[in-house]
């Protein structure tokens, strides 16, 4: 059993946690003035390592990136799984392939903005994309630029290519955590494919877009049955929070979904269901076997990169303190 393994390395991720950015970092960070307060710091802690002199508002994704760089070296460094890690990079990769599909098809700039992963080379398979020399790469990741552009050219709507993309990433995510065989893993990409159909169907319905696009979106294998998605898509307003009442995830939702139906704000509840997936893994920091321990940190670390990018991005924009607070996301710490 894979709960089982592992038990060397839980002591070095508890270190690791350890210098995580608490809550009470993150109520100094937000008492500062500007973001050349909140980078010098920074440069105090882990994230240190990563700021030069020449890091300002123009360039300070690169001490989030180099971050992000340094959670997945750490892990391969003491650890040998390249399943699980594959599984936590796919998004990323992922990622990397929207930017490059909609750059191709819309005729942006990527500029400075994809993921750097080992053994995933952002230039050649940019190329193959723009050359259309889709037999060189991968099968996985041709196949994914096949189908995504043949959806663009049927339906003409950029849209679709993050969605459907994601629809494809997490079928493939529940089948590959399945084969690593922890019952942990999988309930936790059955949440976060919940946590991307209840995400998917606000955002459609906020938009006013068809039903049959929802339909051809939405993940099998979370532990809303789709079904119930359905009704509920199908609902009026005034209707939502008695149907979604239903569903586990309800109490912990409940203020964002009242605010969409009030307000038709949707900025609550994307908050709400990234803490739900964050209170299913804080609440696993008992366990001290197999991956949980592992996983959680993962999604710490994620979750503190993507705070420390709000607070940042909140101090450029001189958005006061406390609405930079109600956007910050659960900590692990």
């Amino acid at each position: 059993m894979v709960e089982k393994l592992y038990l060397d390395i839980i002591p070095k991720i508890r270190v690791y946690e350890k210098r995580l950015i608490d809550n009470v970092k993150f109520n100094r960070m937000l008492d500062l003035e500007n973001i050349d307060e909140v980078l010098k710091f920074l440069s105090e802690t882990v994230y240190g390592e990563n700021i030069s002199d020449d890091i300002n508002i123009y360039n300070y994704e690169q001490v989030l990136s180099l971050e992000f760089g340094r959670l997945f070296k750490s892990l391969k460094d003491i650890f040998d799984n390249k399943e699980l890690i594959n599984i936590f990079l796919k998004k990323y990769k992922y990622n990397n392939i929207k930017l490059m599909l909609k750059a191709k098809l819309l005729n942006v700039d990527l500029g400075d903005i994809l993921f750097n992963i080992e053994d995933f080379d952002n230039e050649f398979i940019y190329t193959a994309i723009e050359t259309e020399n889709y037999s060189s790469l991968p099968d996985e990741i041709g196949d994914l630029v096949k189908k995504t552009l043949k959806d663009f050219e049927e339906n003409k709507d950029p849209q679709r290519i993050d969605i459907l993309i994601d629809k494809i990433m997490f079928g493939e995510l529940l089948k590959e955590s399945k084969n690593i065989s922890s019952d942990f893993l999988t309930k936790y990409i059955q949440i976060l494919i919940d946590v991307f159909n209840v995400k998917t169907l606000f955002r459609i319905k906020n938009l006013n877009l068809n039903r049959a696009l929802f339909d051809d979106v939405i993940v099998s294998g979370g532990n809303i049955a789709l079904s119930n998605l359905k009704m509920i898509f199908s609902e009026p307003k005034e209707n939502i929070l008695n149907r979604f009442s239903m569903t586990n995830m309800y109490k912990y939702v409940k203020e964002g979904l009242e605010n969409y139906v009030n307000n038709d704000d949707l900025n609550i509840l994307d908050k709400e269901l990234d803490d739900y997936l964050m209170e299913y893994l804080k609440n696993a920091k008992i366990i001290t076997t197999g991956l949980a321990p592992i996983i959680g940190y993962i999604n710490a670390k994620e979750n503190e990169i993507k705070n420390i990018r709000i607070v940042l991005v909140g101090k450029i924009n001189n958005v006061d303190s406390d609405s930079i607070k109600r956007r910050l996301r659960k900590n692990y710490v």
